[in-house]
């Protein structure tokens, strides 16, 4: 895997390219080529960061249940114009 040798926050440009707004950590691990420690590395740090969020936290030991959204997305999401009354 070649992603394998990059470091969490290098990675994290590529983890807001994938095209879902919602994703799982075998999402990640897929879209970046990385094994489940890196993509769960990966993820601790986008949230760190505030570049993704939880929206289903799954709070026992399998944790490839949670969920996670694009924080841009609900910027988007928030500031967007609404039709009707």
């Amino acid at each position: 895997m070649e992603n394998e040798n990059r470091q969490a926050p290098d990675l994290i440009n590529d983890l807001l390219k994938i095209p879902a707004v919602s994703f799982t950590i075998e999402d990640v691990e897929e879209f970046l080529g990385v094994s489940k420690l890196r993509a769960r590395a990966v993820l601790v740090y986008a949230l760190q960061e505030e570049k993704i969020r939880t929206v289903i936290d799954h709070n026992d030991c399998d944790r490839r249940l949670s969920l996670y959204d694009k924080a841009s997305w609900h910027r988007e999401w928030v500031t967007k114009k609404w039709c009707g009354g």
